[in-house]
C-alpha cells in the first residue's frame, strides 16, 4: 500500500511539469510585450525540463520495480502498471519529446513569421499526441478509490474551467489592444483554448467513467448520489456542451463559448457537491440560503457598477475600448450569477416552490441585463439588476424562515428518535439481507464468496456507530445495547474476511438480537416522550380553564364585598340571590373541572374539590343574607384554588424540565443549562442590584451615582441574559424575554430620570430571572435522572474490569511496603479528598465545602476556563439575600461535580 502510494506520487510529480507546459502562467501586468502566451525559448525550455523529469521518473519506477521484486511482495497488479509507465515514459522521452525539441529549435531559427508558424503548429499538434500519452497513463495509475476523491477532481476541473475563461478574456482584452503581433510573442491562440476545453472534456469523460466502474462496489447508501449524478450529467448535456465550447473557442465565438463554459463550470460544481452530500433537507436549504445570500450581494454590487459605468463623467473619462470591455466582463459576471441563480432554483424546486419562483423570475432578470451588457446598454441593464436584487432578497427571506423551520425539527428529540428508530429498520433489514447470504455461502461451502461481504458488513458497523455517536435523546442503556450491536458487526467483518463462515453467522446474529432490543427500547422512550407532551399541553389546557375559574371567583369575592358594605335593603337582598346565582355557576365549573384532572393531577384535584365545598357553603351564605361570611367563604376558596393552581405548575415545571433535559441530550452544542444558569444567576444578581440603586435614586432624587450605577448594572444584567437565551432550552426561554423586556423598560424609565418606575421593572425581571433559574435547575435534575448516572455506570464498568488487576498490584505492594488494607484505604480517601483525577470514585470524595477552595484540590480546576471564571466573578459578588442560599448551593454543587438539582446530595 505504501509503495503504491509512493509511485502515485513520484508519478503525479513527474507529470505535472509536462502537463503544466501546455498551460502558460499568467502574468498581471500592463507592459505592451508582456502576454499570456509564452515566447519559443521559454516553451523550448520547459519542454526540456519536462524530458529530463520524465526520464528520471521512468528511472526511479523501473528501481521501484526491482524493490518489488527483492522482497518478492504480492503485487503483480501494480508491477504490471508500473513497467508499462516506465516503458512508455522512457519512449516519450527518448523519441516523441525530441521531435517536439526539434520543432521548437525549428520555429525559433526560421526567418519569416509564416515558417515560425508552420514549424510551431507542427509542435503543438505532436505535443497533444504526447500529452494524451501521459493522461491515459494517469487515468489508469490514479484510481479512484471512493466518491470523494472524484469530487475533489471534479472540483478542479471546476476550477481550471474558470481559469480557463479568464485566459479567453484576457486574450480578447490584449487583441483589442493590438499588441503583440510577433507570433512568439502573440497572446494565446483559439486553437490553445478550445484544445484545453477539449482537455477538461476529457478529463470530465475519464471520472465518469471511472465512477461508473465504482458503482457497483459502493455501499446501496451511496449509489443514489451517483445515479443523480449521471442524470444530472445526462440532462445538462455536459460533455456536447462542452465540445460545442471547445468549438466556439476555435472560431472566436466569444458569446456563445462563454455561456457554455459558464453553464459547465456550474454544472462541475454541482456534480462535485452532489457527490459529496446526501440529499437532507436542512442541508440543502441551508445550501441554497446561502448561495442565495451571496447572489444578492454580488448582485447589488455589480448593479453598482453598472450605474457608476452609465454615469457620463465615469464614462467620458474612460477610453472606449476599455469601456467596452468592463462591461463586457460585467456580462461575464451576470451570466454566471444567472446560471447559479437557475441551479438553485433546481434545488429549492420540489421542497420550496415558493423561493423557487422567485429565483426563476431573478434568472430571467438576470439574463436579460446580461444581454443589455453585452450590447453596451448599461442604462437598460441596471432596473432589471435591481429587479433580481429584490426576488433574491424575498427568496433569502423565505429561505431564512424554512431553514429556522427545520432547524427546530432537527433539534426535536422526538423527531431524532423516530429517524433513528429509521435508521435502525434500515440497517437490521441490511444485517439480516446479509446474514441469509452469509449462510447460503455456508451452505454452499463457497467461503471464496465470504470475503466479499465484509466491506458491507464493515459499512453497516460503521453506519450503526454513527447512531450511537450522534447526539441522542435516549436512555445509557439504549446507546450501550446499539454499541454492542456495532461491535458484533466489526466482529463479523473481521470473520468474513478470513472465510470464517460460522464464527461471522454467531456474530450477525448478536448484532440482530441487539439491534432489535435498541429497537424496542427507542419506541418505548419515543411513546414516553409523546405521552409527556400530550400531559403538558392537557396540563397547559388545565391552566388556562382554572385561571378562568379563578378569575370569575375573584369576581364573585368582589362583588360579595362591595355589596355587604351596602345598607340592608331590597336591592341588597336581591344582589346577594344574583350572587348565589353567579357562585352556583363557578361551583358548577369547579366541580366540572375537578373530575377532570382527578386522574392527571390528584393533588390538584383535592384543592380545587376544597375549592367547590367552599363556594357552596358561599353559595347558602349568599342566600340567607349572611354576606359577611360568604365573602370569608370565597376568599377561603380563592386560596385553594391558589394552592391547586401551584399544583398544576409544579407538575407542568417537572413535565417541562424533563422535556428540556431531552432536548439539551439531543443537542448539547446549543443547548447548555448548566452554563446557562450561570449566566441567568449573574443576570439575577446584576438585576437585584439595579432595583437597589433605583429605590436608593428615588429616595434621592439628585444622586446620579446611584442613577449611573443602576443603568450599568441593568445593562450589564441583559448582556448575561442574552448569554443565557443563546444556550437555554425551551421552558425558559418565555421567562427570559420577560425579562429582558422588563429590564428594557427599566432601562427607558432611567433615560427619562423615573427611578421608581425602574425599580418596579427590574424588581419584575428579577422575579423572572429567579423562575428561570428554578426551572434550570429542575432542568439539570432531570437530565442525570434520565442519563441514568451514566457517568456512574462507566466508572463501575471500569472499575469491574481492572478490579482483578488492582487487586493484584494491592497484594503486592503489601507485601513489598508492608502496607495494611487499611493504611491504603485511608491513602485512597486522601486522593479522592485532593480530588485526584486518576480514582475511579465521585470527585467529590469526603471534601468539605469547596467553595473557597478554588486553587487546585477540587474538582472546581476541572470545569472549563469560561466557567471558572464566571463562578469567581458571581461568588466575589454581593448575593441578593433571598435567593443567596439557592445560587450559592448551585455554585458549590457545579464545583463539585454534583447535579445543580440535588443540593442534599453530599
Amino acid at each position: 500500500m505504501i509503495l503504491r502510494l509512493t509511485a502515485c506520487v513520484i508519478f503525479a510529480l513527474a507529470c505535472q511539469t509536462w502537463i503544466l507546459a501546455d498551460d502558460p502562467p499568467q502574468t498581471a501586468t500592463t507592459a505592451p510585450d508582456a502576454t499570456s502566451g509564452l515566447v519559443v525559448a521559454q516553451q523550448t525550455m520547459q519542454q526540456k525540463n519536462a524530458q529530463a523529469e520524465t526520464k528520471r521518473t521512468a528511472l526511479r519506477l523501473e528501481a521501484m520495480l526491482r524493490v518489488l521484486a527483492y522482497h518478492q511482495l504480492d503485487a503483480a497488479a501494480e508491477q504490471k502498471i508500473i513497467q508499462e509507465a516506465a516503458a512508455s515514459l522512457r519512449g516519450l522521452s527518448q523519441q516523441q519529446m525530441e521531435e517536439i525539441l526539434k520543432k521548437f529549435t525549428a520555429a525559433g531559427q526560421a526567418r519569416t513569421l509564416t515558417e515560425m508558424d508552420k514549424q510551431l503548429d507542427q509542435a503543438q499538434d505532436k505535443h497533444r499526441v504526447v500529452l494524451d500519452q501521459i493522461r491515459q497513463l494517469l487515468n489508469r495509475f490514479e484510481l479512484l478509490r471512493n466518491v470523494e476523491q472524484a469530487a475533489t477532481r471534479i472540483d478542479k476541473l471546476a476550477f481550471e474551467e474558470r481559469q480557463l475563461r479568464e485566459r479567453v478574456l484576457q486574450a480578447e482584452e490584449q487583441r483589442r489592444a493590438q499588441a503583440n503581433q510577433k507570433r512568439g510573442m502573440r497572446p494565446e491562440s483559439p486553437q490553445q483554448h478550445a484544445l484545453k476545453q477539449e482537455d477538461i472534456a476529457r478529463e470530465s469523460d475519464a471520472i465518469l467513467q471511472k465512477l461508473n466502474d465504482l458503482k457497483s462496489e459502493v455501499p446501496d447508501e451511496l449509489k443514489p448520489r451517483l445515479e443523480k449524478v449521471f442524470a444530472i450529467v445526462s440532462e445538462r448535456k455536459m460533455l456536447e456542451t462542452m465540445r460545442d465550447a471547445a468549438n466556439h473557442l476555435r472560431y472566436r465565438n466569444q458569446r456563445e463559448a462563454e455561456d457554455r463554459q459558464i453553464q459547465v463550470q456550474s454544472d462541475l460544481e454541482r456534480l462535485a457537491r452532489t457527490l459529496r452530500t446526501p440529499s437532507d433537507k436542512l442541508g440543502v436549504l441551508t445550501e441554497a440560503r446561502d448561495r442565495v445570500q451571496r447572489l444578492h450581494q454580488q448582485q447589488l454590487s455589480l448593479r453598482e457598477k453598472t450605474v457608476a459605468h452609465k454615469d457620463p463623467r465615469t464614462r467620458d473619462a474612460e477610453k472606449k475600448q476599455t469601456k467596452n470591455f468592463d462591461l463586457t466582463r460585467q456580462a461575464v459576471t451576470q451570466a454566471e450569477m444567472s446560471v447559479q441563480a437557475r441551479d438553485v432554483k433546481e434545488l429549492l424546486t420540489e421542497i420550496a416552490k415558493p423561493a423557487a419562483e422567485l429565483l426563476e423570475a431573478s434568472n430571467l432578470a438576470m439574463q436579460e441585463a446580461r444581454d443589455h451588457l453585452r450590447d453596451g446598454k448599461a442604462q437598460q441593464a441596471t432596473p432589471l439588476q435591481a429587479k433580481a436584487a429584490e426576488k433574491l432578497a424575498l427568496a433569502r427571506q423565505q429561505l431564512d424562515e424554512l431553514v429556522a423551520a427545520e432547524e427546530k425539527n432537527q433539534r426535536d428529540p422526538l423527531a431524532a428518535l423516530k429517524r433513528a428508530i429509521a435508521q435502525l429498520d434500515k440497517i437490521i433489514a441490511d444485517q439480516r439481507l446479509l446474514q441469509t447470504r452469509t449462510t447460503e455461502a455456508v451452505t454452499a461451502k463457497k467461503n471464496e464468496a465470504l470475503k466479499p461481504m465484509a466491506t458491507r458488513q464493515q459499512y453497516l458497523a460503521q453506519s450503526t456507530e454513527e447512531i450511537v455517536n450522534k447526539p441522542l435523546a435516549a436512555k445509557a442503556e439504549t446507546k450501550q445495547l446499539i454499541a454492542n450491536a456495532a461491535e458484533a458487526m466489526h466482529g463479523a467483518s473481521e470473520q468474513l474476511h478470513t472465510q470464517q463462515g460460522d464464527a461471522a453467522q454467531v456474530q450477525q446474529k448478536k448484532a440482530i438480537d441487539q439491534l432489535l432490543l435498541a429497537r424496542a427500547a427507542l419506541e418505548a422512550e419515543v411513546k414516553s416522550m409523546e405521552e409527556r407532551r400530550e400531559q403538558i399541553a392537557e396540563l397547559e389546557k388545565e391552566l388556562k380553564k382554572l385561571d378562568e375559574i379563578i378569575e370569575q371567583e375573584t369576581t364573585v369575592h368582589e362583588k360579595a364585598t362591595t355589596v355587604d358594605k351596602q345598607e340592608k335593603n331590597a336591592a341588597r337582598t336581591q344582589a346577594g340571590q344574583q350572587l348565589a346565582v353567579d357562585q352556583a355557576k363557578t361551583r358548577t365549573l369547579t366541580e366540572a373541572f375537578t373530575k377532570e384532572i382527578v386522574k392527571s393531577a390528584p393533588d390538584a384535584a383535592k384543592h380545587t374539590g376544597a375549592a367547590a365545598e367552599k363556594m357552596q357553603a358561599a353559595e347558602k351564605s349568599m342566600k340567607t343574607e349572611q354576606l359577611p361570611t360568604a365573602t370569608l367563604e370565597t376568599k377561603q376558596a380563592i386560596e385553594k384554588l391558589g394552592q391547586a393552581r401551584d399544583s398544576l405548575n409544579d407538575a407542568l415545571s417537572q413535565k417541562q424540565a424533563e422535556e428540556a433535559a431531552a432536548e439539551a441530550m439531543q443537542n448539547p452544542d446549543k443547548v447548555m443549562p448548566a452554563e446557562a444558569a450561570i449566566h441567568v444567576a449573574k443576570a439575577l444578581m446584576e438585576s437585584k442590584e439595579a432595583a437597589k440603586q433605583s429605590a436608593e435614586a428615588a429616595k434621592a432624587p439628585n444622586s446620579q451615582k446611584s442613577m449611573k450605577q443602576s443603568e450599568a448594572a441593568t445593562k450589564s444584567a441583559q448582556a448575561a441574559i442574552d448569554q443565557a437565551k443563546a444556550m437555554s432550552p425551551q421552558n425558559v426561554q418565555s421567562s427570559l424575554g420577560q425579562a429582558r423586556q422588563d429590564l428594557n423598560k427599566a432601562k427607558q424609565n432611567l433615560d427619562s430620570n423615573t427611578p421608581s418606575m425602574a425599580n418596579k421593572n427590574q424588581e419584575k425581571a428579577s422575579a423572572q430571572l429567579s423562575q428561570a433559574l428554578q426551572s434550570l435547575q429542575q432542568t439539570l435534575a432531570a437530565m442525570e435522572k434520565m442519563q441514568g448516572n451514566e457517568q456512574n455506570a462507566d466508572n463501575k464498568g471500569q472499575q469491574g474490569k481492572e478490579g482483578e488487576k488492582g487487586d493484584q498490584q494491592g497484594k503486592n505492594k503489601q507485601s513489598s511496603e508492608g502496607k495494611n488494607d487499611k493504611s491504603a484505604q485511608g491513602e485512597n480517601k486522601d486522593k479522592n479528598q485532593t480530588g485526584d483525577p486518576s480514582q475511579n470514585g465521585e470527585r467529590d470524595g469526603n471534601s468539605k465545602s469547596e467553595k473557597a477552595d478554588v486553587t487546585g484540590k477540587s474538582s472546581f480546576v476541572n470545569l472549563p476556563a469560561r466557567q471558572r471564571e464566571l463562578i469567581m466573578q458571581a461568588l466575589n459578588e454581593k448575593l441578593p439575600p433571598e435567593h443567596a442560599a439557592q445560587i450559592q448551593r448551585y455554585f458549590e454543587s457545579i464545583a463539585g461535580g454534583k447535579s445543580a438539582g440535588d443540593p442534599k446530595k453530599k
